[in-house]
């Protein structure tokens, strides 16, 4: 028989729930953004250019793509071990891809990096956490060289960098304590359950 601790336990019940919780809250957040540059774009007219919407467009239907077939998938009860680590990098791939066709590390989408990290304190896997707080400082180096090599208008200031560099290094630790504090109320539970379950000791016991 496997060695199944209290906080196994409740990760094999919680980790495919909050792999599906994940994915309907990045349903509609691709919506809710994509429905922002559309009114940008028809209603508002801002100054966009055709290329941007279309890559927009492009990068959101990949994005919905890849959530609805996550969303099939997780119906069909599939979930390899390697599933959350594969959906972080992809999310992760497709922010970087928009950044590169937006303002790179002046848009106001860099904001998508820490939602991602943040996003994995739902998986309760702490492994989750550290991999996609790595990824998401490599995105954001990938957005910076891009933007120092073809787009040097997008460049800021190197103390901008290091601060949204620490901003990704703190969404990880707070993602993290958060994992760490629901193994210990795993545990906790457990234990409260386990001593108000046991019977009372006999009235002997009790006077020795």
């Amino acid at each position: 028989m496997p060695d199944v601790t209290p906080w196994t336990a409740a990760v094999q019940v919680e980790d495919w729930a909050g792999e599906v919780r994940v994915n309907l809250v990045r349903g509609a957040a691709i919506a809710a953004f994509y429905g922002q540059h559309l009114l940008n774009y028809f209603v508002f007219k801002d100054a966009l250019e055709p290329s941007y919407h279309l890559a927009a467009t492009a990068v959101t239907f990949a994005w919905l793509a890849a959530t609805v077939a996550l969303h099939i998938g997780l119906n069909a009860r599939w979930r390899p071990s390697w599933l959350s680590y594969a959906v972080v990098a992809v999310d992760l791939l497709l922010a970087t891809l928009l950044l590169m066709a937006s303002d790179g590390p002046k848009s106001a989408l860099l904001v998508l990096l820490p939602l991602v990290v943040a996003s994995t304190a739902v998986r309760l896997n702490l492994n989750l956490v550290r991999v996609s707080t790595l990824l998401a400082a490599v995105a954001y180096g990938a957005v910076l060289v891009h933007a120092y090599e073809y787009r040097p208008d997008w460049v800021v200031p190197r103390r901008q960098q290091l601060i949204f560099t620490l901003a990704l290094g703190c969404a990880g630790l707070i993602a993290g304590q958060a994992v760490r504090r629901a193994k210990r109320l795993a545990h906790d539970f457990h234990d409260r359950v386990v001593f108000l379950a046991a019977p009372p000791a006999p009235a002997e016991e009790v006077r020795s």
